[in-house]
């Protein structure tokens, strides 16, 4: 029975054939140059050994069964010089950890049997021990090691990435008799391509499809068609924060750019799928008709007409020599943001798909076939744009700023509730009652007035640019998220708080203020002006502010970083409810809060040093316990409407006291008992608990009995933000209580000194 193998090795009367079950004996001698050679065979009689029946020149037949190949000697030559690199970053991260993993001690083996080998001929082939399937699984976990241990270095591997940018330029495209090349363009993943004149109509077959009064079509054609007719509508590459605000605040600004950039990895990846002859692309991409002149839609058929298209390559820094050349695509100079500009003249907009089509034009199977869904004038641009929104964000594909982006700007419906923008405006509170939508147009309303203020305090207002709306926006030390800001922000705007619905009514009919968000927008800023002015860097003698100062290399003030600046949106009612009442004593009116009123209210916390070195180290840190504990100091101070000099807010020894002693440990807290608190058979030990000043608002009880056993515990939770806060706990007794011949209560609080702090013990029943 004939069988199909490789020579692996040569030797004088010797030759060793290896295949799928295992090496085998060949009696015969070979030149060493028939090492690597597919081969034939049959074992003899005694099947000891085996007799070669035929060779071959190369072993291309094995290397096509395999989706990872290597192309030549000098693409073999790269990857080791890519596997060396890889090891030597690994040295240099110094990492115990990194070093001792099991995976990488499997990839130093494999990496040192490769620099042994010489022929890329035996890497490919299948039945070698060294084979490319091997060392793509090698290099794709070594590439994992790298992102649990969170290394700066990562490789963004993918099989063939040391190849550079050989698939940079495709010479092959849809009529190579008028196609000269594509390629891409710096900091795109679109491609531009070049044409010597026209190439032929393309003509696609249609199925037109009803729904819900609309029209679509269902058509089909070959991926590198698709590819030269087509362009992402996406947003470029970067982005100021200040211009994503007017982008939110205005739809109709940049209305052609919504889109995320593509991932090239992910590309490249999709182009090594697609190159395996049994893998198929089903997924149907979805394209948008936004150039009719070069596309005439008819009853059954769609054609395009590249003549209508395709422009002189001519008045760009890319233009060939050859002016004679016709593009799809022109380069237009840079915008404010230092992105190119870029005229795409095709006809259709990918609206989903654009990686599917992308990679599949990078590969050796761009001619196959594939389905499309087509949208034309019968949609307008929001709804097309509001079709790869919902497909996107509802299959959680996007970054949470890119989908919050989308969801707002093309007010659409989520499954969560921080992420839901249906347009609340297109109709009023009652008629949503009435319709059964009551809750979600009140998060609707909530998250596009959250969402919406953020964009006029970092457009035009105390925020300017400071704030990370998209990941387009690149500001290395930006003070927010816009994520975050909607989490603590929304719930300004609930039914029973500052801004809700019925105070929007009377804003709305008793001021000059039309639009309620601008109302908003001006009490608000108001607030972060009397921050920066309370702390501005005038008024301390180091000349360094305390509030926002995002300079490169400088400390960020403790308030102002991204923890703690949250502490101060959840304390804004409070803040605001005081600056009212001072607002109020000076003559104002119940509206249009404003600075000098917010500055009163914040004067107990004016002289704290938030760049003082033990504040910082005390209250640094991830988790809640610093930022809670900060929390805690913060709102009990502002409550108490004190302010103290410096040296009692940053004293160690004021324990417990308003306004004074952020760096001290807290004072036992103060107990009460009711009169015969716990007389024989009662069925609860009632306690009250006042909060300590300064501590945090959680805190816990404990029972003892006479043996100091733990027989009850239970947790406190007093109302947060609650000034001199009292709790009375209720506690169902247990067995063990009442067979104890004593008890034993204690009470304990917590700040950012330990949770021991703030005890004591009580005895119940000597």
């Amino acid at each position: 029975m004939k069988k199909t193998g490789y020579i692996k090795e040569t030797y004088e009367n010797l030759t060793i054939i290896a295949s799928d079950e295992g090496t085998h004996l060949c009696s015969e001698s070979f030149d060493a140059s028939y090492k690597g050679r597919t081969c034939t065979f049959e074992f003899e009689p005694n099947e000891r050994y085996v007799t070669i029946l035929e060779t071959k020149e190369s072993s291309d037949e094995i290397i096509k069964s395999t989706k990872l190949r290597l192309v030549d000697e000098n693409d073999f030559s790269r990857l080791k010089e890519f596997t060396k690199t890889i090891l030597d970053k690994i040295e240099s991260a110094e990492s115990e950890k990194l070093t001792s993993n099991v995976i990488y001690q499997e990839y130093v083996q494999l990496h040192e049997k490769l620099q042994a080998e010489s022929n890329h001929q035996l890497i490919n082939n299948s039945y070698n021990e060294i084979n490319c399937d091997i060392m793509n699984e090698a290099l794709e976990d070594i590439e994992d090691i790298y992102e649990s241990e969170k290394k700066a270095y990562t490789s963004s591997y993918f099989w063939g990435c040391w190849r550079k940018n050989e698939r940079n330029e495709l010479n092959q495209g849809y009529d190579n008799r008028h196609f000269v090349k594509s390629y891409l363009q710096q900091d795109s993943s679109e491609r531009k391509n070049l044409y010597t004149s026209p190439p032929p109509k393309l003509v696609w077959p249609l199925i037109k499809i009803n729904q819900k009064g609309k029209s679509f079509y269902v058509s089909k054609g070959t991926i590198q068609e698709v590819a030269q007719t087509s362009y992402v509508p996406h947003l470029p590459p970067n982005l100021r924060s200040e211009e994503s605000a007017r982008r939110i605040l205005n739809k109709d600004r940049a209305s052609d750019q919504w889109q995320r950039n593509a991932d090239k990895v992910r590309i490249e990846r999709i182009a090594q799928f697609m190159d395996v002859e049994s893998n198929l692309i089903t997924n149907t991409p979805m394209l948008y008709l936004a150039q009719n002149e070069a596309v005439h839609v008819g009853i059954n058929k769609l054609t395009i007409d590249f003549s209508k298209f395709l422009v002189k390559n001519e008045g760009n820094s890319e233009s060939s020599d050859d002016t004679d050349e016709l593009t799809d695509r022109i380069t237009r100079g840079t915008d404010d943001n230092g992105n190119s500009i870029y005229e795409d003249y095709r006809p259709f907009w990918i609206i989903d798909g654009q990686h599917r089509i992308h990679g599949g034009n990078l590969s050796e199977r761009k001619t196959q076939e594939i389905g499309l869904i087509i949208f034309d004038s019968n949609f307008d641009l929001t709804e097309t744009a509001k079709i790869f929104a919902e497909i996107n964000t509802l299959q959680k594909k996007l970054s949470p700023l890119h989908e919050i982006f989308m969801q707002h700007r093309f007010r659409l419906r989520h499954t969560k509730t921080r992420r839901n923008f249906r347009d609340f405006r297109s109709t009023d509170f009652e008629t949503a009652k009435s319709e059964n939508w009551r809750h979600e147009w009140i998060n609707s309303r909530s998250n596009t007035l959250s969402y919406e203020l953020l964009a006029l305090l970092s457009s035009e207002g105390a925020l300017y640019n400071l704030i990370q709306f998209l990941p387009q926006n690149k500001e290395a030390n930006y003070l927010y998220s816009a994520d975050q800001w909607i989490i603590y922000t929304c719930r300004w705007f609930s039914e029973n708080s500052i801004y809700s619905i019925n105070f929007e009514s009377r804003v709305l009919a008793e001021t000059k203020y039309d639009v309620f968000i601008d109302y908003i927008f001006y009490e608000v800023n108001e607030f972060f002006n009397a921050l920066d002015k309370m702390y501005s860097a005038r008024n301390y003698p180091d000349g360094k502010s305390r509030w926002i100062n995002l300079t490169p290399g400088t400390r960020k003030p403790l308030l102002c970083r991204k923890a703690n600046f949250a502490i101060l949106l959840e304390l804004y009612p409070t803040i605001r409810r005081i600056a009212k009442t001072y607002h109020e004593q000076d003559g104002g009116t119940v509206f249009s809060i404003t600075e000098t009123s917010f500055t009163k209210a914040l004067q107990p916390i004016k002289n704290v040093d938030w760049l003082d070195t033990k504040l910082n180290q005390m209250y640094s840190g991830g988790g809640e316990k610093p930022r809670r504990s900060l929390q805690a100091w913060l709102s009990d101070a502002i409550q108490n409407k004190i302010s103290y000099e410096s040296d009692e807010i940053m004293s160690e020894e004021i324990h417990s006291t308003p306004g004074k002693g952020i760096l001290s440990t807290l004072s036992p807290p103060e107990i009460e008992l009711p009169p015969n608190n716990f007389p024989e058979n009662q069925d609860y030990l009632t306690i009250t608990s006042t909060r300590p000043y300064n501590a945090r608002n959680e805190g816990r009880i404990s029972v003892f009995n006479e043996l100091d056993q733990e027989i009850l515990t239970n947790k406190i939770s007093h109302p947060p933000l609650e000034f001199n806060s009292t709790k009375t706990i209720k506690m169902k007794t247990n067995s063990a209580m009442k067979i104890a011949q004593q008890l034993r209560v204690r009470i304990e609080y917590t700040n950012i000194h330990t949770t021991n702090s703030g005890f004591i013990e009580i005895k119940l029943i000597d």
